[in-house]
């Protein structure tokens, strides 16, 4: 005697309806913003091990403003954040970048931080942050560099069903870092620290000028000459923002949800002023001026 097949219960099919119109929806949000792809992202924390996602839907959650800070990236072809240390935003800039590459597929990404090793490490969080996605948020990319589950090192390429190709370079801050290269979106990350940052400023400007982005990310690290930019290159387009067309962000110690005054007294003031300003700044005046050296005499202006 043969078995009988049985097929899906009228339970298991609206389950299985139910389950699809889930995942339409969430493909349409994240199309539709970044974060609704990034509220599906989980970020791992390298040094700690530690364990977080975006809070980018629920005003009532402590970290919903970082929506407000995409919000102005997507507005602007220039923008620049001067911010504190600890608060996401190289994690949010990545997972920005990410979105890019994913929801307008033939996205080409450069990441240009201090170092090479620096650059592989914002690398790496983006494609930790790919691989974290459920399948259907991933629009039917796959990793073809670099191959078999390695993990990347300066590179990661997305190639779509259609045979369009993303991409994202990580590159170290030098004389030529970028020039020559075509990119959709452009991430300067810790600028203020860069050796050469005026020179990564003139080779991927051309970047915005055709439809693209530059995204400027970094503590402070001194002040400049405002007139001649002599001195720290980031502080000289923060200073000039105006005139150079650039969007630009503050984001102080105290956007952190975990932080209070308390906190401030007990942790922020045990660091040296410097560093204090550096990592916890509570206006950009105590970010720049409290940081490096002066290119003008404080006494004398006194």
């Amino acid at each position: 005697m043969s078995a009988t097949a049985v097929g899906p219960t009228p339970e298991q099919i609206e389950l299985l309806r139910a389950e699809g119109e889930r995942r339409r929806g969430q493909i349409r949000a994240a199309l539709r913003h970044p974060a609704g792809l990034l509220q599906h992202v989980a970020c791992i924390d390298a040094k700690t091990g530690e364990r977080f996602d975006f809070e980018l839907e629920n005003a009532e959650e402590g970290w919903y403003w970082q929506r407000g800070v995409l919000d102005r990236w997507i507005e602007h072809p220039l923008s620049l954040v001067l911010k504190a240390r600890q608060i996401g935003i190289t994690w949010l800039g990545t997972g920005y970048a990410l979105w890019k590459l994913l929801a307008h597929p033939g996205t080409r990404a450069l990441i240009v931080s201090i170092n090479e090793d620096e650059a592989i490490k914002v690398v790496c969080r983006l494609y930790d942050m790919y691989r974290s996605l459920p399948e259907h948020l991933r629009f039917g990319s796959l990793i073809t560099k670099p191959a078999r589950d390695a993990r990347p090192s300066t590179l990661i390429e997305f190639t779509f069903p259609d045979g369009r190709i993303s991409s994202v370079i990580g590159l170290p801050s030098t004389r030529r870092a970028g020039h020559g290269e075509t990119a959709t979106i452009v991430l300067l990350d810790e600028f203020a620290r860069h050796e050469y940052a005026r020179e990564s400023w003139k080779s991927t400007f051309p970047t915005a000028d055709n439809g693209g982005q530059i995204i400027v990310i970094s503590t402070a690290n001194g002040i400049s000459n405002e007139q001649t930019g002599e001195g720290n290159f980031f502080h000289h387009l923060y200073v000039n923002a105006e005139n150079y067309g650039v969007d630009v962000q503050f984001l102080p110690w105290d956007l952190h949800p975990d932080r209070d005054e308390a906190w401030y007294e007990r942790n922020a003031r045990a660091l040296p002023a410097v560093d204090r300003a550096e990592q916890f700044p509570r206006s950009p005046d105590d970010a720049f001026i409290n940081t490096g050296q002066c290119w003008f005499d404080l006494e004398a202006l006194g």
